[in-house]
């Protein structure tokens, strides 16, 4: 029990069971299993919790003939159910509880229900625990969920209701910002963009402090969007933060407005924004998701060796920031487009790494593509093939390790084993719907004409505008592919279509000024 109130659970743990071993009819016995669930379920292993804490229930009893901790044993037994998801029984046990006057037990009745999916029963228990339990400290919780579910159940109005009883029934509630906030998702979802303005709007006028203020914010920049009028979001939230300078959320505000200048395509006035915010900001949480920012606008503009230098600071300053995914491939394909092959092997093996860590195998696998393409440059293409072999053994049926297929195929072209190439690339094409999918139908045309078969190659890459339409780089460049392999089938007219696809829906990029050269040339 002494380890138990220190801390040190695993060695109480250790203590309790050589106790129930070595003194099976001892007079703590009843207090050992009760002591024991509550350890287990301190350290969230509910299914030995759920045995101890059974067992205690099932045969120990005190001299009176009731069970003493019984109800706490009780309530401990259904919290370990539910956080197992185990509704029904946790719902049979908290049951058990409620009709003793527990009102956590009812709550959690509502929890559990609402978890099981189950809408109508939720409200209705939510409801019978504000009646029979008025002064109850679950109430204002309840009274959200009820709210919550008919949002979820998009009664739109219905929660509009619920949310405004809880704001009027309990003012002064940490909750009451989130059901004003919760006011203004609802008219959202509905449609209602004024409505839904308005509402995040009182969010910022009521609760300025509120942590819900900048999530206010956003929520009117996105319906000022739908309404094609940001420049009324920007006047809104500067107003905002003119008036609120102090406010904890102004940080967050100012990145919010930076955030929706680069996400509007105005990536200029997002550059200096974003500048401004990485000078005045002590957000050691939003600083991070700057670099990004920064990083990419300057890639996107050619600008790489500032790319380069936001890039390696998140990295390097940043380890547990959720953008260091991001900014390791955007490393690697950065070097790897400048020939900086071994920089670009660093890079990919970091982002192998956190892929790894945060249990992505898809992105494993396009860590191990980018791998492989630095080490077949650097002339290590055995190891390449054998990393990229072994990416592919650990998970053969799944989808995931289509990246590391690719870069097989790709080795498998650039080696002379053509044949195993040609099917690769096919299987990858009808496989994958993403961008892996688009390249690989478009090596697979490159590689049909590069054999002789152009018939082939102009079949192949007429699909890619059907089964991949997003992907608009590797379409232009398979209809470069294509209007080559017509030209060898001596078909000028095909040729000359395929150009003027390139000129009219690809103008202004180097495809399109390629395929205007190629086309005067017929």
């Amino acid at each position: 029990e002494s380890y138990y109130q220190i801390g040190q659970v695993d060695r109480a743990i250790r203590l309790f069971q050589r106790y129930l071993q070595e003194y099976p009819g001892g007079r703590h016995l009843d207090a050992a299993h009760y002591a024991l669930g509550w350890a287990y379920f301190k350290q969230n292993r509910y299914e030995e919790a759920i045995q101890s804490f059974e067992r205690f229930l099932r045969y120990y009893q005190d001299d009176t003939g009731t069970v003493p901790y019984r109800t706490d044993a009780l309530l401990r037994l259904a919290d370990a159910y539910y956080a197992l998801k185990r509704y029904p029984e946790a719902i049979r046990i908290y049951n058990q509880v409620a009709e003793e006057g527990e009102d956590y037990a009812l709550y959690q009745i509502g929890q559990a229900l609402s978890n099981a999916g189950d809408a109508f029963e939720a409200i209705t228990t939510f409801r019978r625990l504000l009646v029979e339990y008025p002064d109850s400290p679950y109430r204002e919780e309840a009274q959200y969920n009820i709210a919550y579910l008919y949002f979820l159940n998009q009664d739109y109005d219905r929660a509009v209701e619920e949310y405004q009883h809880l704001i009027e029934a309990y003012p002064q509630d940490p909750l009451t910002p989130k059901a004003q906030y919760s006011i203004g998702d609802a008219y959202f979802n509905a449609g209602r963009l004024e409505e839904a303005i308005d509402a995040y709007r009182q969010v910022l006028l009521r609760y300025p402090n509120s942590p819900f203020a900048a999530d206010a914010a956003a929520g009117i920049q996105y319906a000022l969007v739908a309404l094609n009028d940001e420049a009324r979001a920007e006047e809104i939230i500067q107003a905002f933060i003119d008036e609120h300078p102090d406010s904890p959320v102004v940080d967050e505000l100012k990145f919010r407005l930076a955030e929706a200048k680069f996400q509007s395509g105005k990536l200029e006035e997002a550059r200096l924004a974003f500048l401004q915010f990485i000078r005045t900001t002590s957000n050691e949480a939003l600083l991070p998701e700057a670099y990004f920012y920064l990083g990419s606008i300057f890639a996107d503009r050619g600008d790489t060796s500032e790319a380069e230098n936001y890039f390696r600071q998140l990295l390097e300053r940043y380890p547990e920031s959720r953008r260091r995914i991001d900014a390791a491939r955007r490393l690697g394909e950065l070097y790897l487009a400048q020939e900086r092959f071994q920089e670009a092997l660093r890079a990919y093996e970091t982002l192998a790494t956190e892929a790894a860590r945060a249990g992505d195998g898809y992105l494993v696998a396009q860590a191990r593509y980018g791998q492989s393409q630095a080490l077949m440059q650097l002339g290590r293409a055995a190891e390449a093939e054998r990393l990229l072999q072994e990416a592919i053994a650990a998970a053969p049926a799944s989808p995931q390790v289509i990246p590391a297929r690719l870069g097989l195929a790709r080795i498998y072209e650039q080696t002379g084993r053509q044949r195993e190439a040609l099917d690769l690339y096919r299987t990858i094409a009808q496989q994958s719907k993403d961008e892996h999918g688009a390249e690989a139908l478009v090596r697979l045309g490159e590689l049909l004409l590069a054999q002789g078969n152009p018939s082939a190659a102009a079949e192949e890459l007429g699909k890619l505008p059907v089964l991949f339409p997003a992907y608009t780089e590797w379409q232009a460049r398979g209809y470069l592919i294509q209007a080559h392999a017509f030209l060898r089938l001596n078909q000028k007219g095909e040729a000359a279509r395929i150009y003027d696809i390139l000129i009219n829906q690809f103008a202004g990029t180097p495809f399109a000024e390629q395929a205007a050269r190629e086309k005067a040339s017929l």
